[in-house]
């Protein structure tokens, strides 16, 4: 998968919108592959020692499965965002602003998924207490 993603950034041929689509649900898709293998080697050494203790346990909240799993389905919703957005009237300048801030939100999500899981929390408690600050912000 990583050569795929290599290649992608050398000789894939496509609208540009369209192109960087695919290139980042690649990137996002090899770290989810990557969180997939930390999740494999530290349930390996769990069970080597006992009880879990560690953040990518699977404890009440899902913990790394759930950012594991969203990046896995960066390859779908990427490049499917890039090439409905061909169907649009927008010019390639707002087609691939577009592709390239939904990238930047979905890896947004995915870095809180992942910070809800160090401390073993439910996602929907670390975004409610981040929306929550954000709204204070606002308001003064």
């Amino acid at each position: 998968m990583v050569i795929l993603a290599l290649w992608s950034f050398v000789s894939l041929r496509a609208p540009t919108s369209l192109a960087w689509s695919i290139r980042l649900g690649l990137v996002v898709l090899v770290a989810g592959l990557a969180i997939g293998g930390i999740i494999l080697a530290e349930g390996q050494r769990q069970t080597d020692l006992g009880p879990p203790s560690s953040p990518v346990r699977f404890g009440e909240a899902g913990v790394m499965n759930v950012p594991h799993a969203l990046a896995i389905h960066a390859l779908q919703v990427l490049p499917v965002l890039g090439w409905i957005l061909l169907f649009t009237r927008w010019d390639e300048r707002g087609r691939l602003a577009l592709v390239l801030a939904a990238a930047a939100g979905y890896a947004t999500i995915i870095a809180a998924a992942i910070a809800a899981a160090i401390p073993s929390t439910a996602v929907t408690t670390t975004a409610s207490a981040a929306l929550s600050s954000w709204l204070g912000f606002v308001n003064c």
